[in-house]
Order: C-alpha cells, then sequence, then structure tokens
C-alpha cells in the first residue's frame, strides 16, 4: 500500500491547517483526515519557536519517512531572489506558476506567515519527498480538460460538510467531495481545509496521466502566461521556469475514495 500526505498549512495563530492521508492499493482508496495533529494547534507569536518547531519537525520527518508529502504552500522561492531578471511588475512578488495559475503571492500578506513557517521546517529536513500543490488548481484544470466535469473551483472556503447516510450535505465544498468521489460514515463532518488536505495528497496519489507535472506542468502554464501579458509581450514568457518539485492532478479519481477521520495519536508508522 503506498501512503501520500496532504498537509493544507496555514499560519500559526490561526490553527486551521489540515492534515490528510491518501492510501492505495490494487483492492482500495482510502482517505485519513488527521485531527489534533501538531500543524492545527493555534500558536502565539510570544511562544518560543524552537518549542513549537519542534513537534511540527517531528511530525513531518515520520511522514516523509513513508511516503510522499504534498503541500499547499511555495516552495521553491528562487524566482523571487533575483528581481534583476524579472520583466514583469507580478514577478517581484509572484513566480510564474503563481501568477498563472491564480496562487496567492508568496512575497504578500496573506500567506506570507504560512510560507515563513514552513520554510522553516524545511532548513532541518530532507525536502526531495516534499512536493508543493495547489488545489484550486488542479480542480479548475480538471474541469478545463475534462467537459463533462464541472467541480466548482473557488468560493469554497469557511465551508463544512456533513455526511448524511449516503451523500455529503453542504454547498459548492460538498460538490467538490461528491466529484472527488469522497465517501463518508454518517457523522462525519469535513472543512475546507480537510477537503483541501485530501486533494493536496490526491495530487500525489492520481496516477501518472492524470498528473500535470515536469514538461506538462512547464506547458499547462506557459499557455496561461501567453493569455495574461499583452500579445507583444509573450515572447518574454517563453523562458519562464516552473518549479521541479510542484504537481497538480487533472481528473477525478476513477474509484471511491472510502473517507475515515483519526487522531494523530493514532497515527501509524509502520509500513501497511
Amino acid at each position: 500500500m503506498k501512503r501520500y500526505f496532504g498537509l493544507d498549512i496555514a499560519g500559526y495563530s490561526s490553527g486551521k491547517s489540515g492534515l490528510a492521508e491518501i492510501r492505495t492499493s490494487d483492492e482500495i482508496t482510502i482517505a485519513i483526515v488527521y485531527r489534533h495533529h501538531p500543524f492545527a494547534t493555534p500558536v502565539q507569536g510570544n511562544r518560543l519557536l524552537a518549542e513549537v518547531a519542534e513537534a511540527e519537525s517531528k511530525a513531518l520527518r515520520r511522514l516523509v519517512q513513508l511516503g510522499v508529502v504534498l503541500v499547499d504552500v511555495p516552495l521553491d522561492l528562487s524566482p523571487l531572489t533575483d528581481p534583476e531578471s524579472a520583466h514583469f511588475v507580478w514577478e517581484l512578488t509572484a513566480r510564474p506558476v503563481d501568477y498563472a495559475l491564480g496562487g496567492l503571492r508568496p512575497l504578500a500578506d496573506r500567506i506570507g506567515s504560512s510560507v515563513a513557517r514552513f520554510r522553516n521546517l524545511l532548513r532541518t529536513l530532507p525536502n526531495h519527498r516534499i512536493i508543493e500543490t495547489y488545489p484550486a488548481a488542479s480542480l479548475e484544470a480538471t474541469n478545463a480538460l475534462l467537459e463533462a466535469t464541472k467541480l466548482p473551483w473557488k468560493d469554497y472556503k469557511g465551508q463544512i460538510i456533513s455526511w448524511d447516510v449516503d451523500h455529503w450535505i453542504g454547498d459548492s465544498l460538498a460538490e467538490i467531495a461528491r466529484g472527488m468521489r469522497l465517501i463518508g460514515t454518517s457523522g462525519d463532518c469535513l472543512t475546507d481545509d480537510d477537503v483541501d488536505a485530501i486533494l493536496c495528497a490526491f495530487a500525489g496519489a492520481a496516477p501518472p496521466e492524470a498528473r500535470i507535472q515536469d514538461a506538462s506542468l512547464q506547458d499547462f502554464v506557459t499557455g496561461r502566461l501567453r493569455k495574461k501579458v499583452r500579445e507583444e509581450h509573450r515572447a518574454l514568457v517563453e523562458d519562464l521556469r516552473v518549479p521541479s518539485n510542484y504537481q497538480l492532478f487533472k481528473g477525478i479519481p476513477t474509484v471511491d475514495i472510502r473517507v475515515e477521520v483519526q487522531d494523530w495519536k493514532d497515527f501509524q508508522d509502520e509500513a501497511l
């Protein structure tokens, strides 16, 4: 059984970070949503960083030892560290992949704290098994490439859904859960952060033909950039590179995904 972990990380003070795992085998696909994990503990700014980061680093190390971690936070900021090579104003605060896909800007205030928080954790961890993803872009790509599929990809934040007998109750977040073939248990409730964490994990668990990465990601992003700049400037976007550790999905699951809710203290480290 292969394990893929999705982390929808927020700032320290919010306590809204979501953590989920997708386990796949020939027989079944399961999504586990974790509660009370170290990333979801609200922390005030006057806490000592070492006290907080130790528990997070330990948890993240456990995840990378068991599988691939896909996180919804900018990882490779190298395009932003050399402004002398920038052509457009937006390149000072957004990477090409952010501007093309409508992602939040790493050097702006809305996600700056999340970026700083995760970069601090990466200082002491091997990051070759940590991949950046963006759930909203995956949903939008799925809509664009599958004519019969129309999943909401924005305006679902702040929602909560619940499972009632055989379907999810809620607004656009419930539409996403149904479209992604998530199957719950009576009484289950999921937040937007939980669902985003599952979507992050699925960007890794999706079959190779349903992923956008490497050359296909470059083509996808370059195509979007051509449409966002003036015609006389389109040649300038041809050489703008995407991060190598970034991937999306572009299709709904081919099987149902059974959702389980589990406390972090019951996390399984042993091989499955």
